[in-house]
């Protein structure tokens, strides 16, 4: 985020209960260093999130489900360079506060 102090709030607010956020320029260094483990060395669940679907060249067309569909090209590709399993998940708001 732009503002400091918004960004730095939000940076408390997510990691209160142990989560750790990593800035996006900052992804590749965190798996160089760490490659998905946690303090004590132990392997953690590593989400990445986007809200918006991928445009064509910002992307990369996969099977899932037995139909084309178009992946963002950094996870999938720190998946396949440290041999980590992905998943997709979508969420759409049913009403105000109701996800699903």
């Amino acid at each position: 985020l732009r503002n400091p102090y918004i960004n730095q709030w939000f940076l408390q607010n997510r990691s209160r209960l142990g989560t750790q956020m990593v800035a996006s320029k900052e992804v590749r260094d965190f798996f160089t260093q760490d490659h998905g483990l946690n303090s004590k060395g132990q392997a953690c669940l590593i989400g990445m999130l986007a809200d918006q679907k991928p445009g064509q060249k910002n992307s990369i067309p996969v099977h899932f489900f037995d139909q084309k569909t178009n992946f963002f090209l950094g996870p999938e590709l720190l998946a396949e360079r440290y041999d980590l399993p992905m998943v997709y998940m979508s969420m759409r708001p049913r009403k105000r506060g109701i996800i699903r």
